[in-house]
């Protein structure tokens, strides 16, 4: 996959950041912890939402900036919700 498409697919997931989406998406991922945690950090949460770009880009950070700021509206929006900077 081109360096394009990468682009492209991110800029599909990065519209698709509601509150709603972002809020299912960290409580899935506090059902799956086993340590007792009571959150998820956001470059957890942005290789979850990733998923196989991940794996295939070693720039998971660039891919975090660019989800960041539309990651940040979207916890925002949600009372029940904190963003926390990191893993």
């Amino acid at each position: 996959m081109g360096s394009d498409n990468l682009e492209q697919c991110i800029s599909l997931l990065e519209g698709e950041l509601t509150p709603a989406l972002v809020e299912r998406v960290v409580r899935g991922l506090l059902q799956q912890r086993t340590d007792g945690a009571s959150g998820v950090g956001a470059v957890t949460l942005v290789m979850h939402l990733a998923g196989d770009f991940t794996q295939r880009y070693a720039d998971i950070m660039w891919i975090y900036q660019r989800l960041r700021p539309a990651l940040l509206a979207a916890v925002e929006q949600n009372p029940s919700l904190q963003f926390i900077e990191g893993g």
